[in-house]
């Protein structure tokens, strides 16, 4: 784990663009999903998603920290991003295509040296 006044390597530093944007994209699905249904029903239907977003954002700001947990909850979000576009795929859409990059390239940024070495327990 690294000082938390040392500066983020370059993959962690797209790491975090990565989680924001995809906290942005989960909040305007959620307005879109709110404004379609309308009512109770509605709200009900963008909730997880506002709450998905809010995950993503409290792990882009966790990032610089270098715990084990975030690096865990950082995999599981990029997993099932992955899989929920695998579906959507299957299903059909082309657009899912484009939503494949966000995980993909989430996960080999996680895979990289330098976040690697971020994550790497202090001696």
């Amino acid at each position: 784990m690294s000082s938390p006044h040392a500066p983020l390597p370059a993959s962690l530093r797209a790491q975090r663009v990565l989680l924001w944007a995809v906290a942005v994209l989960m909040w305007l699905n959620a307005v879109t999903t709110v404004a379609a249904a309308g009512g109770f029903f509605g709200i009900g239907a963008g909730l997880p998603l506002v709450l998905a977003g809010a995950f993503c954002a409290v792990l882009a700001r966790a990032l610089r920290g270098g715990r084990r947990w975030v690096r865990i909850a950082v995999v599981l979000v990029h997993t099932a991003m992955l899989l929920g576009e695998l579906g959507r795929l299957q299903s059909g859409d082309p657009l899912a295509l484009i939503g494949l990059l966000f995980p993909v390239v989430g996960l080999v940024l996680l895979c990289l040296k330098g976040t690697r070495a971020h994550f790497r327990p202090a001696p």
